[in-house]
């Protein structure tokens, strides 16, 4: 059975998240789905998904996958699962060539990134959440500005 997201024609702006038992099983059946990683089209796993790819009443959160480079992007973000990303200051800007795995058919687009960011979320911790504050650089970078972007109700074909 393969899976396939389900991109909702209404491309609403998610609702922040009011806390991590609000969302915890959500944000576990979204970590569950990618893990499958039996997706349709071009691309067989991806580095993270918004609850906005698949919901029609979205909230800002999303998941990381932790098979990455061996947990690296886990690690780097400090959680498997991020919320109410805010991006509180930017720096070099950069083309990079991205996919979105709501368009499993499409090929990569170059995009306008920031290279270095800092930002604001919150994570999961011990059956509550945690503020974390980070500068992130590169692949986590890209992914934090791809997955605000599906909670803005925005994607990279079409702004």
């Amino acid at each position: 059975m393969e899976n396939s997201i389900i991109l909702p024609a209404h491309n609403k702006p998610a609702l922040p998240c009011p806390s991590w038992k609000f969302i915890a099983d959500e944000a576990r059946e979204l970590r569950a789905f990618m893990q499958r990683g039996e997706f349709i089209g071009y691309y067989q796993s991806a580095f993270a998904l918004s609850h906005a790819q698949v919901s029609h009443a979205p909230l800002h959160f999303f998941v990381v996958n932790e098979q990455y480079d061996k947990g690296s992007l886990v690690r780097q973000f400090g959680s498997w699962c991020i919320m109410n990303l805010k991006i509180t200051q930017f720096g070099d800007p950069i083309y990079w060539e991205e996919a979105c795995m709501s368009f499993p058919y499409r090929k990569p687009r170059r995009v306008d990134r920031m290279s270095h960011i800092t930002t604001e979320y919150y994570i999961p911790f011990l059956g509550t959440w945690r503020k974390m504050k980070k500068k992130l650089k590169d692949l986590p970078a890209f992914i934090s500005q791809h997955e605000n972007d599906h909670a803005a109700g925005k994607n990279i074909y079409y702004a």
